[in-house]
């Protein structure tokens, strides 16, 4: 699946693909290893997915499976926030 995603490049199926990774849905790699989904829902955020930015921003903020950075964290929620998403 990711590399359907990878080529399809569109953020709705790069969104499930990150979250399918994040919890551990179809993935060889360790639960722990959180860094394909975030990948992922980068890809999507940057395209402009209100539900990715939000994740993207969530792993900086907490900083799971990156060093927490809590500017590109504002960026991201701040960039969900824009779109409607309520949480953000």
């Amino acid at each position: 699946y990711q590399e359907k995603a990878n080529k399809t490049k569109k953020p709705m199926f790069q969104c499930l693909v990150a979250t399918c990774n994040e919890i551990g849905i179809g993935v060889d790699s360790k639960f722990e290893d959180y860094r394909p989904a975030l990948e992922h829902y980068t890809l999507a955020a940057d395209q402009g997915d209100s539900e990715s930015q939000f994740s993207v921003a969530t792993f900086y903020h907490l900083g799971k499976s990156v060093k927490a950075n809590f500017q590109k964290a504002f960026q991201y929620y701040q960039l969900a926030a824009m779109q409607g998403h309520v949480i953000a």
